[in-house]
């Protein structure tokens, strides 16, 4: 009886283990969507990844006025999910490859980590700009 109770409470444990690394993976696969929507210029279809709360005080217009054109981003790839204790907030490190022009009109490609936060609302993961 004991041994059964034991497998019961490994198994639900490897469970939440589950959840945490399928919760993981679908945060990465949001972010690296939202990434590519950026990518590709299409500011709408990312501006339906941030939080709900971001996009109750920020209309699609302004969100779309903060991207300029002396940059463009080439690719973007999530290197890291770091979910806070609780599982309803995370940091999510992508790595962006980008392309620029020097002043003397010169092409600069180069790559650099962004963190992102990250907030769990409704049970889906959500970009947010907000403190």
């Amino acid at each position: 009886m004991a041994a059964l109770a034991l497998s019961l409470m490994l198994a639900g444990c490897t469970g939440l283990a589950g959840s945490k690394a399928d919760s993981k993976q679908v945060l990465a696969a949001r972010a690296e969507a939202r990434w590519a929507a950026l990518i590709d210029g299409d500011f709408g279809k990312a501006y339906g990844y941030e939080s709900p709360a971001y996009r109750a005080v920020t209309p699609l217009r302004l969100f779309s006025s903060r991207f300029g054109s002396a940059l463009r981003w080439d690719k973007a790839e999530v290197i890291e999910v770091l979910p806070d204790a609780e599982g309803e907030t995370a940091v999510v490190r992508v790595m962006i490859s980008y392309t620029t022009m020097d002043p003397a009109g010169g092409v600069i490609e180069g790559q650099r980590p962004v963190d992102e936060r990250w907030v769990r609302t409704g049970g889906e993961w959500w970009h947010t700009n907000l403190n």
